[in-house]
């Protein structure tokens, strides 16, 4: 540890994961810590995220990440402290024959982590959960260890819990580059001069590419609009949380208003990515034809659902990797480490992605085992993380 330098490590990115894993670096008394973030926190994929938390994972270390992240969320006042929102609900999760296998793999994968999961026949399903039509539906993948959070105040209460431990937040402090010498990281640049530290994690989300690329270092991230429909629920409306393979949508209802949040993939060719950095521009809404499209297809597997009402919808940002998994882990700098490419996932898995990075940074041999199927030089390898049985986009 330099005494002289400005921190012993500075985590650029002021959303969940970034915040999480300096909260974890502190409990850890691993130096002085620095988050800095270019705006506000959680301005990012963090604060649109919909934060639903589910055990599903198609290999052993997004499961087990997953699994000490729902741990958190369940006991999150007796692990961090302060309120994250957590609400428990049932995960069901529809899939066709065809998707049977992937749905068999993923059970066993979450098991194994010490998940509780179970594999329903329809028939079975619909005696739990009348007034579903599951027609072309062979499976039911459900899961009690699930539920959803409060993306803010889960955020907020990271922050609050690494600044009592010692942890400097910046807000409104952009990093514009990486120093390196000699093959190390040295620290970082912003509008107010050099920043000095032994150790940089970037967990910046979509503003990757800026940082990495004057290193000669390709990020593979891409940009995925995150559409969300919003409707009020009738009263008679089901209440768990929904991932259909079949028709391509998830659902969930909120905590209160009687309103549910549902997501499925479309297409906006309008959505461009350069927007994203141009505050000039606002982001695009969810127009009425996608509303409607959405809205469709949920009246087609809950037909109560067509009484319900539509209500104004929000958009958000994913930064995605080609294999859909996150990048996590050392880069070929000395130094210098990546937590991005979260693919939608990042929310669920923030707490034990915080863990684990953290330990991972503290020189950590098993954290460094656990995160080497992740590490972010399998994409340059052409190492992707493809399962041998595939779900729908949104599963």
């Amino acid at each position: 540890m330099n005494p002289n330098s400005s921190a012993d490590v500075i985590i650029v990115g002021g959303g969940i994961i970034g915040v999480a894993t300096a909260y974890y670096l502190a409990q850890r008394k691993h130096g002085r810590i620095l988050v800095l973030e270019r705006s506000f926190l959680g301005m990012g994929s963090t604060g649109a995220s919909v934060a639903s938390i589910e055990p599903l994972a198609m290999f052993p270390t997004l499961a087990a990440l997953q699994r000490r992240s729902i741990e958190v969320f369940q006991h999150f006042d007796e692990h961090i402290g302060g309120d994250c929102g957590f609400v428990p609900l049932t995960l069901a999760m529809f899939v066709r024959e065809k998707e049977l296998p992937a749905m068999r793999a993923a059970a066993a994968v979450g098991r194994a982590a010490g998940s509780a999961i179970e594999e329903l026949t329809p028939e079975a399903y619909l005696a739990r959960v009348p007034g579903t039509v599951l027609d072309e539906i062979a499976g039911v993948y459900c899961s009690p260890d699930a539920g959803f959070a409060d993306p803010v105040l889960t955020l907020n209460a990271y922050a609050e819990a690494a600044r009592a431990l010692g942890v400097t937040i910046r807000q409104h402090t952009p990093v514009s580059g990486v120093r390196v010498e000699q093959g190390r990281v040295v620290g970082v640049d912003t509008p107010q001069g050099t920043l000095t530290a032994g150790q940089v994690l970037l967990a910046p989300g979509l503003w990757l590419d800026p940082l990495l690329a004057p290193l000669g270092i390709a990020s593979h991230v891409s940009f995925l609009r995150h559409y969300v429909v919003t409707l009020e629920m009738p009263p008679d409306a089901p209440q768990h949380s929904y991932l259909d393979a079949a028709f391509d949508f998830y659902m969930r209802p909120e905590k209160s208003g009687g309103l549910c949040l549902i997501g499925t993939a479309l297409d906006n060719p309008q959505d461009r990515f350069e927007d994203l950095f141009n505050p000039a521009i606002d982001p695009p809404g969810v127009t009425q034809e996608m509303s409607f499209t959405v809205w469709e297809r949920v009246v087609r597997r809950f037909p109560v659902m067509e009484n319900a009402r539509l209500r104004k919808g929000y958009t958000g940002v994913a930064d995605m990797t080609p294999d859909r998994q996150p990048l996590l882990g050392n880069l070929p700098i000395d130094g210098l480490y990546l937590a991005a490419g979260m693919s939608g996932i990042g929310f669920k898995m923030a707490p034990g992605i915080g863990q684990t990075m953290a330990a991972l940074l503290a020189g950590d041999a098993e954290a460094a085992a656990l995160l080497a199927p992740l590490r972010p030089a399998r994409i340059a390898e052409g190492q992707l993380l493809r399962p041998k049985h595939q779900f729908s986009l949104i599963a």
